[in-house]
């Protein structure tokens, strides 16, 4: 089968820039913009990078076989970021975290409140899990 993201790389630029635009919530701005072809909206691989610190590990990513990195997640992964502790969620693949509510004042982000170690879904939620993906 395919992969639907090509690589994990891609797939990794995919799921950081989702996460990035899921905190905008109204996206009815996405109406007044112009529909673009794949041709147009084609980036280089040599023009997204990732950050130095992560780089290694998109690289081992990368050169791992898939079925060692879900073995490796479902036994659980935790690694301190900066915006706290980022633990794997076995059941969902995906990540528990701490999420935090904050708006922009003068230039900086004023955090309104914060949730530690939210998990991706609730209990008991089976509709969830990124092993059902064509990836």
């Amino acid at each position: 089968m395919k992969a639907a993201f090509g690589n994990r790389r891609h797939f990794l630029q995919m799921a950081a820039a989702t996460g990035a635009i899921a905190g905008l919530g109204d996206f009815s701005f996405l109406g007044r913009l112009r529909p673009v072809s794949a041709a147009e909206a084609a980036i280089a691989s040599h023009m997204v990078q990732f950050d130095p610190d992560i780089e290694p590990l998109v690289r081992l990513l990368e050169e791992t076989p898939r079925e060692k990195v879900i073995e490796a997640f479902e036994a659980g992964i935790e690694i301190d970021g900066p915006s706290g502790k980022v633990a794997s969620h076995p059941k969902t693949h995906y990540c528990t975290m701490d999420m935090y509510l904050a708006e922009v004042r003068d230039s900086r982000f004023q955090v309104l409140e914060s949730w530690q170690q939210v998990p991706p879904v609730g209990e008991g939620d089976d509709s969830c899990n990124v092993l059902s993906m064509s990836l």
